[in-house]
């Protein structure tokens, strides 16, 4: 059975009954999975992820991988994924570049767009179809920044005067830290917070937990929000994107948050499960 925390909340809409544990998640169409921290730590497999995403499979429950990592166009990530022993397929993939590329193509068709990001994101953002301009262009109409293990002062400059010239603002992502094995790193969040500190702009945040990358989900699925479970190990990023949605939330403890944070949580960020690892929700299946 589920070892820690179902939360009996009758403001949520989609809680999970204590008496009857398994009932309601078994009952669901399509279970999406955020994938640092909660599948894989780099190119390590968390314990029982795989065994977990197999059983799905084999039940005819439809696996979405979702994550505010921008920088792998879907290939890679099946090759990422697929190294690893997970057996993804392209057609189960959505990151926060696909969410903001899409956002750009509906409210900025022909904008100029400057990129703070890894050469990754670049060319999938050009492969896109999204005019990009280099850091020596006077002004653009959209100024994008992401994770950028490059980052360097001379692209904030070139972000921050943009900005200030009047380019609309948007970040992937807003997570502000990203786990590896052994530490977490500065992610795009963390990025933005010093643009925004120097032109006094919030940027538009794209990924988790906002609502663009639901509706991708579901005209890739044919599903709904409320037939679908989100599992993920940041409050406010995975877990207030699911409860948001109005799906089922699954907080894991294999990523950057703690049992203590998760059982203190409040409003969108209060997950309805939560487990130390994915293993715990396979014995389902």
């Amino acid at each position: 059975m589920l070892p820690n925390t179902i939360w009996k909340d009758e403001t949520m809409p989609n809680h999970v009954d204590m008496s009857a544990p398994y009932s309601h998640v078994r009952e669901l169409k399509c279970f999406i999975f955020d994938i640092d921290g909660t599948v894989a730590l780099g190119t390590r497999p968390l314990p029982e992820a795989i065994d977990f995403i197999l059983r799905l499979r084999a039940a005819g429950k439809r696996v979405i991988f979702y994550t505010n990592n921008p920088n792998r166009p879907h290939k890679q990530m099946v090759d990422y994924l697929g190294a690893m022993g997970f057996e993804p397929r392209e057609d189960e993939m959505i990151s926060a570049g696909d969410v903001t590329i899409a956002y750009l193509k509906k409210n900025h068709p022909d904008a100029k767009v400057y990129l703070v990001g890894v050469p990754e994101m670049e060319q999938m953002f050009i492969d896109a179809g999204i005019r990009v301009v280099s850091a020596s262009s006077p002004t653009a109409d959209v100024v994008v920044s992401g994770f950028d293990k490059s980052f360097t002062f001379d692209k904030a400059a070139a972000a921050c005067r943009m900005i200030q010239r009047g380019a609309t603002y948007i970040c992937t992502h807003p997570d502000r830290s990203v786990p590896i094995e052994d530490c977490l790193l500065p992610d795009a969040g963390s990025i933005a917070a010093m643009i925004t500190a120097a032109t006094d702009t919030a940027p538009i945040f794209m990924g988790k937990p906002m609502p663009e990358g639901m509706a991708l989900i579901e005209q890739q699925t044919g599903l709904r929000a409320r037939q679908m479970c989100m599992i993920g190990d940041r409050l406010y990023t995975d877990i207030a994107f699911g409860n948001r949605a109005g799906a089922t939330s699954v907080l894991v403890l294999t990523g950057g948050t703690s049992a203590a944070e998760g059982e203190a949580a409040t409003g969108d960020e209060r997950p309805d499960v939560i487990v130390p690892h994915l293993g715990v929700l396979a014995e389902m299946f």
